[in-house]
């Protein structure tokens, strides 16, 4: 049994039992499509914001937030998953070796990375991975972590194209500060790529690895990534510029989401701080929702939320300036030429 095939046993059986420890579950959710023309997708489920993890309540408006800060030191008295209950945990497995390898969920080994379920899913199957939870290190991108979910997607051998794996920096809607990142599957879902998946994109800059593109058309600034799967040397270049970029990011106190797809296409979005979005009434948007799926906190949002508006909130509330992108773009093409 592959990596893939064991998510989607583990997962299935807990979803299918009354009393795991899924606080909301995924078939509760009402989906639909967001009518317009890039495709997006709307889900409700009225539980999810109430029973969902946090620090603090993302839906409470606060006219005076300041910036949520986009890095800062591990807690071990906040939450953090090692304080999860065992029954969450599908299974150990280690990313450090070039094949991936599976370790029963009760494996003591304190070096081994973790699969988990997400409490309150967004996706049928939806489970974090949690690298090296033991070494307590803070929601940062590492070299490390981002080799192991390359690793990772090369190990899925079954329905290998419907994964993506996801992540929220600090300041972008992570609500915990222990570096995981989300893992997903499509299958099934009512679109088989993100909508951002799907824009049109223009080259910026081609180097030895690969190819950086800015994505064109959309209400969120934003960089595509792309690089030979098949190529070793490449792919470690790769993670390496991403690695750069994202601690660049955050010297500059930019917040940022990040989508990789099962080919290795990396979408890296900059943006504003969430704090924009929490001092005013409106959409929330962590990765998911930027990535075109808007996850709707009421009835009245579901009942009346349009295309038009929703990008428009994206716009004001997340996209960096044109003048700030320009210049992150300079200096992505400059770590490119080092990496």
């Amino acid at each position: 049994m592959d990596v893939a095939e064991q998510l989607l046993f583990s997962w299935d059986k807990l979803a299918n039992d009354d009393h795991g420890p899924f606080r909301t579950k995924f078939a509760d959710f009402q989906v639909k499509p967001l009518q317009g023309s890039m495709g997006m997708v709307v889900e409700y489920n009225p539980l999810h914001w109430q029973k969902k993890r946090k620090d603090h309540n993302p839906l409470d408006i606060n006219p005076n937030l300041p910036d949520v800060p986009v890095d800062k030191p591990f807690n071990p008295d906040k939450f953090n998953f090692n304080k999860i209950n065992n029954a969450e945990c599908l299974f150990s497995l280690q990313l450090d070796e070039s094949e991936v390898t599976l370790h029963r969920p009760t494996d003591t080994d304190t070096s081994l990375d973790k699969i988990i379920i997400n409490v309150s899913p967004l996706f049928s199957f939806h489970a974090l991975l949690v690298p090296h939870p033991s070494a307590c290190t803070r929601q940062v991108l590492t070299l490390r972590a981002v080799c192991g979910v390359f690793r990772l997607m090369a190990s899925f051998s079954s329905s290998k194209d419907s994964y993506r794996v996801l992540f929220n920096s600090l300041g972008a809607f992570s609500s915990v500060n222990h570096q995981h990142f989300h893992l997903v599957s499509l299958a099934g879902s009512k679109c088989s790529k993100f909508p951002i998946e799907e824009r049109p994109v223009k080259e910026v800059h081609k180097f030895k690895s690969g190819t950086i593109y800015s994505v064109e058309e959309y209400a969120c600034r934003m960089w595509k990534l792309v690089t030979e799967k098949d190529d070793k040397n490449a792919i470690n270049h790769m993670t390496e510029l991403i690695v750069k970029m994202a601690d660049y990011l955050r010297e500059e106190k930019i917040a940022f989401n990040m989508l990789v797809t099962s080919t290795y296409e990396t979408f890296l979005i900059p943006r504003q701080n969430q704090a924009v979005q929490e001092r005013t009434e409106g959409y929330r948007m962590a990765v998911v929702e930027l990535a075109g799926i808007a996850i709707c906190s009421s009835d009245e949002e579901w009942d009346t939320i349009e295309e038009t508006a929703y990008l428009e909130r994206m716009r004001e509330t997340t996209s960096i300036p044109h003048e700030q992108f320009a210049k992150l773009t300079t200096d992505l093409i400059k770590f490119a030429g080092h990496s």
